[in-house]
């Protein structure tokens, strides 16, 4: 072989091989027996050394993602794999790095369980946290942690072959608490929150539980000012001219499905007798708050409300849930903040980013554009209406992630709305993750039972 062909060879081998280092570095003994032995916590009996055996390993970041890895590809313990996945999910939204697994590369589409998870479950003398254990472990949805009014409670607890979040109400109402679902960009899990009442149901639809979770009634006024005299000048009167009826709707789906975009529709409404109301969805009187994890919320409203009509009889819709398929992709931009156009490569698709910050409302405008081998591509059109760990973030100096707000535009131009930020200066980053391949499905409910306004 020729000297100097030989000599770039293995110039350009060096090379690759630190670009991987810097990526992710070799442990050195050490460390490794400190990683293995923070791994070996995920099968211990108590949940907080578990959950602070993530949290470290998380903290410790990418370098511990081969140990993690081959423990979640060699373990048959269920606990163990679903704490080494809350590790390597932890890590890639904090640092921003595409983590693939064995198993993710088996899941496709047909491989996640779309129904329910079923919950078979049979303890006489039982910790609220331990139940919260094993319903995490059958159906492989993250911890639940409880309200420290109760998580030492101890009960018993029988459930044969029960989707999972008719477990999750069953244990709500013995020991009355709320089920809270977690907060985006927020590494904390979700929770039950102990309430002096639970009257809440829901219904299960799937992997899907849809519930009502406000319910209101008002009157309608009609009002005139008056002119007759002066002594009545300026005085308003009202007459009721009918009422309007306001629902909000949570559906929460199980976590353990890689849910990219979610939609809740309302079909059709009824009264007790069966006639057809006329709905209007969404709520003229403030936007959804949907910061909330693997949920969706949806307002409507029943305006004017029928003469004799005090309730509704049923509530007809629809949960469109896409879902992920394969691992996911992500760009990142370093160095946002820098004057002039930011681009950077990711094999043939580039993406160019133009970005305008606005201290004094503590806002930046980010302006994404994408092409794929030269021309205009709508492969980023996903963020529009991304949840979960895909969309657009902006990260600062710390490491920390904040979601866009808004994100609009059309199908090669988005326009990604990031408000409230703190003080924006130094090394700001932008990281975009999206999910290649995607494919949606379908969830209608029928409520019957409506709780009365």
């Amino acid at each position: 072989m020729n000297r100097r062909v030989f000599t770039s060879a293995v110039f350009i081998v060096v090379l690759l091989g630190a670009a991987v280092g810097r990526c992710v570095a070799e442990l050195t003994p050490g460390q490794k027996l400190a990683v293995e032995a923070l791994i070996k916590q995920f099968g211990a009996k108590e949940f907080t050394v578990r959950q602070k055996a993530v949290e470290r390993l998380i903290e410790i970041g990418p370098d511990v993602v081969p140990l993690v890895k081959k423990a979640a590809d060699e373990t048959t313990d269920n606990e163990v794999r679903l704490r080494c996945q809350m590790v390597l999910t932890g890590i890639a939204e904090k640092y921003g790095i595409a983590i693939e697994t064995q198993a993710m590369k088996k899941k496709t589409v047909d491989h996640w369980r779309l129904g329910p998870s079923r919950i078979n479950i049979n303890v006489a003398n039982a910790t609220v946290e331990e139940i919260l254990e094993i319903l995490a472990k059958q159906s492989g949805n993250a911890p639940v942690l409880a309200d420290g009014k109760v998580a030492l409670e101890q009960i018993g607890f029988h459930l044969t072959d029960v989707p999972y979040w008719q477990a999750i109400e069953r244990l709500c109402h013995r020991v009355h608490c709320l089920y809270r679902p977690a907060v985006a960009d927020d590494p904390s899990p979700p929770e039950l929150v102990f309430v002096d009442v639970c009257k809440e149901h829901g219904l299960v639809v799937g992997p899907v539980l849809v519930k009502v979770a406000e319910a209101s009634k008002r009157k309608q006024l009609r009002r005139y000012r008056q002119f007759m005299t002066s002594s009545s000048f300026g005085r308003r009167d009202e007459d009721p001219v009918g009422a309007v009826i306001k629902y909000t709707l949570i559906c929460l789906w199980e976590d353990r499905l890689p849910v990219v975009n979610s939609t809740v529709t309302i079909d059709r409404v009824t009264a007790p007798d069966g006639t057809a109301l006329a709905v209007r969805q969404g709520d003229p009187y403030g936007p959804v708050d949907k910061r909330a994890r693997a949920s969706d919320r949806i307002r409507f409203h029943i305006d004017p409300v029928p003469e004799g009509v005090e309730r509704v009889g049923t509530i007809e819709g629809t949960v469109k849930l896409t879902l992920a398929l394969g691992p996911p992709r992500q760009i990142t931009i370093d160095k946002l903040l820098e004057p002039g156009e930011h681009t950077v490569k990711h094999g043939p698709l580039t993406l160019t980013a133009d970005v305008r910050h606005f201290p004094d409302s503590r806002t930046c405008i980010v302006t994404l554009r994408a092409l794929r081998d030269g021309r205009p591509s709508k492969e980023l059109i996903s963020l529009k209406q991304a949840q979960g760990g895909y969309g657009a973030f902006l990260v600062d100096q710390k490491g920390k992630t904040h979601r866009a707000q808004r994100v609009r535009g059309g199908r090669t131009v988005l326009v990604a709305t990031f408000t409230r930020l703190a003080q924006v200066e130094g090394n700001w980053s932008l990281r975009c993750r999206w999910a290649e391949k995607t494919e949606t499905h379908t969830y209608p409910f029928r409520m019957s039972d409506v709780p009365q306004p």
